[in-house]
């Protein structure tokens, strides 16, 4: 549901220097994760925060173990959201993912997790 979750695995792809069907496949954790050998994870950390921040997505967090990106949803994507996981007095949903980096014997391994965020008055988060 938008493109945070294309971007998502577009940027592991670019991460892990190709884009091909595997990384689409059972995986440990159940989500998108890709072992990027011989990097370290400071660089792979700003190359998560470039791809993010060169595709229009917000970087929203940045720290030693994770990156989140998120892009508010709009039109059709944000009502159909909004049906789903609020109301009409929430906020305009924004679609997040959680890159989680850590050092994984001669690599870095990557684990993106995605979701959508709203909030409901009184600032409760829903999603």
């Amino acid at each position: 549901m938008g493109k945070v979750i294309p971007t998502g695995i577009t940027v592991l792809a670019l991460l892990a220097g190709c884009a091909q069907p595997e990384l689409i496949t059972k995986t440990e954790s159940g989500n998108p994760e890709v072992v990027i050998k011989n990097a370290i994870p400071d660089d792979v950390r700003n190359r998560l925060v470039k791809g993010c921040a060169s595709k229009g997505v917000e970087v929203l967090e940045a720290t030693q173990y994770h990156v989140v990106c998120g892009k508010e949803l709009k039109g059709g994507q944000a009502t159909l959201a909004t049906l789903a996981i609020g109301n009409a007095y929430s906020t305009t949903p924004i679609q997040k993912v959680r890159f989680t980096i850590f050092q994984e014997g001669d690599g870095v391994k990557v684990v993106a997790n995605q979701w959508i965020e709203s909030q409901m008055p009184g600032g409760k988060p829903t999603g």
